[in-house]
């Protein structure tokens, strides 16, 4: 499987994520630590997934949500109802 990477965040993008760390959705709070370890901290995927208490296979798609649609990608999908 190719490996996983954080593309460069935007200086906005690292302040969000640094936001969310607090967010009272400890679901959220864990993406954007993942994402800041992996992306700004230069961990593994599989280390960073141990730090987060998620799998390997979470945390890439973690990162590959927060590619495509940034820290929006992270949210959480509202059901339709």
């Amino acid at each position: 499987m190719p490996r996983a990477v954080v593309r460069e965040l935007l200086p906005t993008e690292e302040d969000e994520l640094y936001l969310l760390l607090d967010h009272s959705n400890p679901d959220l709070a864990r993406r954007a630590r993942a994402i800041l370890l992996v992306g700004r901290q230069g961990l593994g995927i599989r280390e960073a997934a141990r730090l987060v208490g998620a799998s390997p296979a979470t945390v890439r798609r973690w990162v590959r949500a927060f590619n495509a649609g940034g820290v929006g990608g992270l949210l959480p999908k509202r059901s339709a109802r």
